[in-house]
């Protein structure tokens, strides 16, 4: 959801528009999209680490199975 800048708010009892508040909501807005995406890559990075774990965990249990089976 994006917010208009050139949109006017208004609030009851104040007239026409409040650029401050408007400013306000613009550096809010810009701060949660900044530390979403920064999240977001935190829990790409982990997922890629837990994946890797998950493999070579079950390699390393695998290969004495194998090398036990040869004759």
């Amino acid at each position: 959801m994006a917010i208009d800048p050139n949109r006017e708010n208004t609030i009851k009892g104040r007239g026409k528009g409040v650029p401050q508040l408007n400013e306000k909501l613009l550096e809010q807005g810009e701060k949660y999209e900044k530390s979403r995406k920064h999240w977001k890559r935190w829990q790409k990075l982990v997922g890629a680490l837990a994946c890797i774990v998950v493999f070579c965990t079950t390699y390393a249990l695998i290969l004495p199975a194998i090398t036990m089976e040869r004759t």
